[in-house]
């Protein structure tokens, strides 16, 4: 009997001892997937965008854009450059956006990407935005992607001649154009991605996360969305009416 109780106790110490090491190397093992976790975090964190409106911006654009790009990983910030965050889109809907442009731009002087939806009154106000132009040109000049649709590849990048040879398209019906212009829903020329209209919005947004993201991640949301389930229309011969008064 006191042999069992002896052989008892061995076997008690034992166990608490492979068990204290076992919890150590279990211990360690959690640091070290925690700091590999973290420095991988750190070195693939997730793509920035940040999308500039103002009021009289077109409602479908800019939530469309905002919805898909969150959707597809990006780190989103919507910013503008007037002085009042709660914008009034072209169809009378309220919209708040996060920050001002001045303190997006900066908190991040390097987004990976920069994108303006359209709507005339918005485009103008961007246009006439000198932190709107010089961030453009700043985009441009470092590589980075730039992105417009509908109004403002028109009046903003061409407008104030950020572009130069690039191919682009916009809304059919609002100028300025130049001989680069195309008559197709998405185009993309090197970092710059430019689109048409309301219409062509979910197509521009996959876009951007197909050239940043990944072919594979766009593809995903396109299935998600149901995107070429639903959407029939050829837009490359399709003439829309001129629906905007520059």
């Amino acid at each position: 009997m006191k042999a069992f109780f002896y052989l008892l106790c061995l076997a008690l110490i034992l166990i608490s001892n492979y068990g204290s090491s076992l919890q150590t190397k279990v211990d360690e093992h959690l640091e070290r997937r925690h700091k590999d976790t973290s420095e991988y975090k750190e070195r693939s964190g997730s793509p920035s965008a940040l999308v500039i409106a103002a009021d009289g911006v077109e409602e479908i654009e800019l939530v469309t854009i905002l919805d898909v790009l969150k959707r597809g990983g990006f780190s989103v910030v919507s910013a503008t450059p007037q002085a009042s965050l709660q914008l009034k889109g072209m169809n009378g809907i309220s919209i708040t956006l996060q920050s001002s442009l001045r303190d997006a731009i900066s908190e991040n002087k390097s987004y990976d990407v920069v994108v303006l939806p359209g709507g005339v009154q918005n485009s103008k106000t961007l246009a006439a935005s000198e932190d709107v132009i010089d961030l453009l040109k700043e985009q441009k000049k470092s590589g980075r992607y730039y992105a417009a649709i509908c109004a403002s590849p028109a009046i903003v990048l061409n407008g104030k001649e950020i572009l130069s040879e690039e191919k682009w398209t916009g809304y059919p019906g609002i100028g300025p154009k130049n001989d680069n212009w195309e008559d197709t829903s998405v185009v993309v020329d090197g970092k710059l991605i430019t689109s048409q209209g309301p219409g062509t919005a979910i197509e521009f947004a996959l876009k951007i996360v197909d050239n940043i993201i990944s072919s594979d991640k766009a593809e995903s949301l396109r299935k998600g969305l149901l995107f070429d389930r639903y959407v029939t229309v050829s837009y490359t011969h399709l003439t829309l009416p001129t629906i905007y008064s520059v």
